[in-house]
């Protein structure tokens, strides 16, 4: 999976960060914008993934939120979120984006969000 993302920074410029608090070496999470395929059209997929134990600390709002600052000019941003994924849900949401549709994806409901 990391020689992935790192493809992703080395051929299109553009990928998923680490996120950890500043000066802590612990990464928390992984998340931010990946260019991809969604239901035909090719988007910027907003990712965004902590460890149970960075819960509810606004760690991913925080991450979010940047990454739709530096997605914002490059492209259509979006979320495909699991239907059961409240959490996830409710991040986007709060980060100002809104559920546009739902989708089969990975052969499971999904929801798209958008800005």
């Amino acid at each position: 999976m990391l020689d992935l993302w790192l493809a992703d920074w080395a051929e299109r410029g553009l990928g998923y960060w680490a996120a950890r608090l500043a000066g802590q070496p612990q990464v928390l999470g992984f998340g931010g914008l990946r260019r991809a395929v969604v239901s035909g059209d090719e988007v910027l997929n907003l990712y965004y993934r902590f460890r149970p134990s960075a819960w509810g600390h606004g760690y991913a709002l925080e991450l979010v939120r940047a990454a739709l600052r530096v997605g914002q000019d490059l492209g259509t941003v979006v979320a495909v979120i699991r239907d059961v994924n409240e959490p996830s849900r409710r991040v986007a949401e709060r980060a100002g984006m809104h559920k546009d549709r739902t989708i089969p994806y990975g052969g499971l409901p999904s929801d798209v969000y958008v800005v």
